[in-house]
């Protein structure tokens, strides 16, 4: 006993009194798993069959691996890490509270008020076992962290709980041999972690299959029993985690019995929403809400600590077209970290769209250590790519809408699926394993799905547009996604050719439309498309612009409407790189005269050094207006 003891003291954290500790699982707990296992050998020897258990676990070495675990806990919540950061963070440090939906966001009722827990009423009031869901990198395993380090560290539940025992399911090695499956069920996970090794002797009198049915019931009863006597708080982080179907659907049946059976201890099980599909009976459901402008600037404070560069940060994010991407922590830790190394995210909002689709559909896995698996599993991260941005793009120009219900899904899902060799029966498979799998696409409601960013769904369409043959030219499509056409742009090879083909060749006058323009041209300000010097940027802005300020047009374009677009067009000219593009507009283009207007003047073009394929998109002549052409002037 002295040598149990010795070994409980050595445990450093201060929630767990050792004698306290000792007492239920040597005293307690031990001598209750024993005498269960006597009175059912006793039981069986009545009943005349062979069959013996022993419990070969010593207290001593039960206690070890509680200890074991116990310490491993502690290592493991201590500490936030991931690639992006310079250095892990103290989680005490940086956490901050999230708040959660009392249901999950699948179950709500649309144009009803989604009701909200506070995160300290979530954490300190476990009456129940708990289930914790939410999309990924949304802060579950996070919450698992500050659960565990609080309870270690801080004496949180100390008269409820004596200490906790965590199962991160994506540790789990599964048995390859089928048979060995049928094994492994949370009950043997439980017994690995406790340390509890039962044995039983069969004189083969007895059927193999009712053999095992009795060691089944015999090690789950012991279980429960050791549990419910410790009073222990398990940790499960990860279900969506599992990598093995059959052993997924193992533990769900586990889990709704060991509910059941619970009154003393408690469990808190998180899952990515799109995987967890259950009602756990004698438990509570809730998931992650999502970030608000006060706990992001909270955040971005405890990560950098330093004031002035968390308001710098929270700047640079608020005025970002990506901010709705900071929803979540995970971007937000990777912004922050991304800050810490070069005071400053990036600039170029294409920069954070690939990262983050990237992210959240392989790089937090890799990172993580996790392989998923899925009916389009064999599809590389390319292709998952292509697959998402094409049903971004049919969803996007179909329904005109952030919001698509079941029969949008099934007919945007039969438009693409023979593309990526996907049969029409697995539709919504596979779209509730685009939802589990990556968080790009999620479930918002009762037959309701949208993408989890705005920004990502334009980004994921304006890939598809960019990998069209050619630019889209109906303009009854195009008026309806200008932010896409923008991010387009954006991501092109060729931004200056991309922009100077759609707007000279690809909309027509009559077609002309200021929303559109405004939409366009602030976008492409916010996107900070990566210019080259090629002169057909300015042909078609300076085009654009004479054509929107002609007399035809002015009654169609209100003053106010007009001095935006002007505004935002001279905005864009403004780039360093745009107007060394003006230069070489002069070396190709010369000044021919006055047009039929006292205002018109015409450029024709004259050069020689452009490529073939820059010169069939130039228009022969250019005609621009007096600003244009005091502009052309003040630039040369």
């Amino acid at each position: 006993m002295d040598s149990i003891l010795s070994i409980i003291k050595s445990l450093d954290y201060k929630g767990i009194i050792a004698e306290y500790v000792l007492h239920n699982l040597a005293d307690i707990a031990f001598k209750k798993v024993k005498d269960f296992i006597d009175d059912e050998n006793e039981l069986l020897r009545r009943s005349g069959s062979d069959l013996v258990f022993s419990l070969e676990s010593s207290e001593e070495t039960i206690i070890k691996q509680i200890v074991f675990n116990v310490k491993k806990a502690n290592n493991w919540c201590n500490n936030v890490s991931f690639k992006d950061a310079p250095e892990s963070k103290s989680l005490n440090q940086v956490y901050v509270g999230l708040d959660y939906y009392v249901s999950p966001k699948r179950l709500r009722i649309e144009n009803l008020e989604d009701s909200k827990l506070p995160f300290n009423s979530l954490l300190e009031n476990i009456k129940y076992n708990t289930v914790v869901l939410g999309g990924p990198g949304a802060g579950k395993t996070t919450l698992m962290k500050f659960l565990c380090y609080r309870v270690l560290n801080e004496k949180l539940y100390e008269n409820i709980f004596t200490c906790p025992v965590v199962i991160r399911f994506r540790e789990l090695r599964i048995p390859k041999k089928i048979s060995d499956i049928n094994d492994y069920n949370l009950y043997s996970i439980l017994k690995n972690e406790l340390g509890i090794i039962v044995n039983s002797e069969n004189s083969f009198s007895v059927n193999q299959s009712v053999f095992d049915s009795k060691y089944r019931q015999i090690l789950k009863r012991i279980i429960v029993d050791f549990i419910e006597e410790a009073k222990l708080l398990i940790i499960l982080d990860g279900y969506d985690e599992i990598p093995n179907p059959k052993v997924k659907q193992i533990i769900k049946k586990d889990l709704e019995e060991l509910s059941l059976s619970l009154d003393n201890s408690k469990f808190v099980l998180t899952s990515r929403t799109g995987d967890f599909d259950i009602n756990i009976s004698n438990s509570a459901t809730y998931e992650v809400c999502s970030l608000s402008k006060d706990q992001i600037k909270l955040f971005a404070e405890r990560w950098l600590i330093d004031k002035q560069e968390a308001e710098d940060l929270y700047s640079q994010i608020m005025g970002s077209p990506f901010f709705d991407t900071v929803i979540r922590p995970l971007t937000l830790a990777h912004l922050c970290a991304i800050y810490e190394r070069y005071k400053k995210i990036p600039a170029k909002p294409k920069s954070v769209y690939n990262r983050v689709v990237q992210l959240l559909l392989e790089d937090w896995d890799s990172q993580r250590d996790i392989e998923r698996i899925s009916s389009y599993a064999s599809f590389e991260v390319d292709r998952k790519i292509e697959f998402l941005s094409k049903l971004s793009y049919i969803l996007t120009t179909r329904f005109n809408t952030a919001i698509f219900n079941r029969y949008d899904l099934e007919s945007a899902y039969r438009a693409i699926c023979q593309d990526f060799n996907l049969p029409v029966s697995q539709m919504r498979k596979v779209i509730n394993e685009i939802e589990s799998h990556n968080g790009l696409f999620i479930q918002s409601g009762i037959e309701s799905y949208e993408f989890a960013h705005k920004s990502i769904q334009e980004f994921l369409a304006a890939k598809y547009i960019v990998g069209l043959p050619e630019i889209p030219s109906n303009f009854d499509l195009l008026k309806n996604i200008a932010n896409e056409i923008a991010i387009a742009v954006a991501i092109s090879s060729d931004p200056n050719m991309y922009l100077g083909v759609l707007l000279l060749h690809k909309i027509k006058k009559p077609s002309y439309s200021p929303v559109f323009f405004k939409i366009l041209f602030s976008r492409l300000l916010i996107e900070k498309p990566d210019y080259n010097d090629k002169p057909i940027f300015f042909v078609a802005l300076a085009n654009i612009h004479f054509i929107i300020n002609s007399s035809e047009n002015l009654q169609k374009f209100n003053p106010f409407e007009l001095e935006d677009i002007n505004s935002l067009i001279f905005n864009l000219l403004e780039e360093v790189v745009v107007k060394k593009s003006i230069k070489r507009f002069s070396k190709l283009y010369k000044y021919t005269g006055v047009g039929s207007s006292y205002d018109t003047f015409i450029y024709s073009f004259a050069g020689k050094n452009v490529s073939l394929g820059e010169r069939n998109y130039l228009p022969y002549s250019l005609l621009v207006n007096e600003v244009s052409y005091k502009y052309i002037n003040a630039h040369n």
